[in-house]
């Protein structure tokens, strides 16, 4: 080679030899010399690559573990060729076992890859993302969910890490979630910022005047409630149940038993006028007042009630939905209705 040549500095690996990595995790592993290739360390330009800059930086630094996938299993033997050409005494290794799908594929940017900025998007909590990110591969924080961070941590110890891959169910990430859910809406001022949260999304989903009773921390906070064990995502809360904020649209078409809905409708807007107290104990001894009075199976008064009130089929208790409400709102719900019967 001439003078002034472009070249590169290689790692000069041993031939016929095996490199052993000792890994919290996996073991002793031995890799044969003959499948790791001479890698370049230094390129033409004098710019180190990844393995060498890696190896330097963390030694400098004094870093005791390296924990990172499984995958990196064959780079890490270039890693301890170059600790022991260097003379210097490497760290712990720590392997991770592999994320993947539901289907058993590793997932990857193009398959089911997500990021955790997106869970927050979403709605889910911090700490539920964590813990659930925390579990992944590692079997010592127990069966019950809900941990705090200081609990994972004052629990964590390497040996609970897998060499089994670990699948992202998001199943699995919505049930831990929920768990936090409810730890925050029994904590006040956890419960304060979520009303707060559920505020800014009802604003941006939904027309509702800023200066509505409807976003005032109070009524938040017991639609929340109401919906504890339904929705734990904040965002979701507008969307699936919008009638805490919006009556629905009643029609003719909207309210079953039209025959018996004005009478129905009539009969509870002179019952619940009266009421004092309308809590959903009270709200739903007059819900069933009225099925007797008027010799209508229970069941119908509570979908023509439902059909006023929450205009879909499915919802929390209908009278802790009145309850939360208010009178006056379910009146005016009651009216609206008993126009689109006639």
């Amino acid at each position: 080679m001439s003078r002034g040549s472009p070249f590169t500095v290689r790692l000069k690996v041993p031939e016929n030899e095996v490199v052993c990595v000792e890994d919290a995790v996996y073991g002793r592993v031995e890799i044969k010399s003959s499948t790791i290739e001479d890698q370049v360390l230094l390129k033409t330009d004098g710019f180190p690559t990844y393995h060498f800059a890696c190896v330097v930086d963390d030694h400098c630094m004094e870093i005791s573990h390296v924990l990172r996938g499984e995958e990196w299993l064959l780079s890490t033997a270039k890693h301890c060729l170059l600790y022991s050409s260097l003379g210097w005494k490497p760290p712990q290794f720590v392997h991770l076992p592999l994320l993947v799908s539901s289907t058993g594929e590793k997932l990857s940017k193009r398959l089911q890859g997500t990021s955790v900025l997106s869970y927050q998007e979403r709605g889910f909590l911090a700490e539920a993302v964590a813990e659930f990110l925390c579990r992944l591969g590692w079997s010592g924080g127990g069966e019950r969910e809900g941990r705090s961070l200081e609990e994972l941590a004052a629990n964590f110890s390497l040996s609970g890490i897998s060499r089994s891959p670990a699948t992202v169910d998001e199943g699995k990430l919505m049930s831990t979630n929920k768990r936090h859910f409810r730890r925050h809406l029994h904590d006040p001022e956890s419960a304060a910022v979520l009303a707060r949260k559920l505020a800014e999304c009802v604003k941006t989903t939904l027309t509702v005047p800023h200066d509505s009773s409807s976003l005032a921390p109070e009524y938040l906070f017991q639609v929340l409630q109401l919906l504890e064990d339904r929705i734990s995502l904040i965002p979701r809360v507008p969307i699936d149940a919008p009638y805490f904020w919006t009556p629905p649209s009643a029609t003719k078409e909207s309210i079953p038993s039209p025959d018996i809905a004005a009478r129905l409708l009539e009969e509870l807007s002179g019952r619940l006028q009266e009421l004092t107290d309308f809590s959903q104990d009270c709200v739903a001894k007059e819900l069933k007042g009225a099925s007797v009075t008027l010799g209508v199976p229970h069941g119908v008064t509570m979908q023509v009630c439902r059909a006023a009130i929450v205009g879909q089929e499915r919802s929390p208790g209908l009278a802790g939905v009145c309850s939360v409400l208010g009178k006056e709102q379910v009146l005016e719900r009651f009216k609206l209705a008993a126009i689109a019967v006639r």
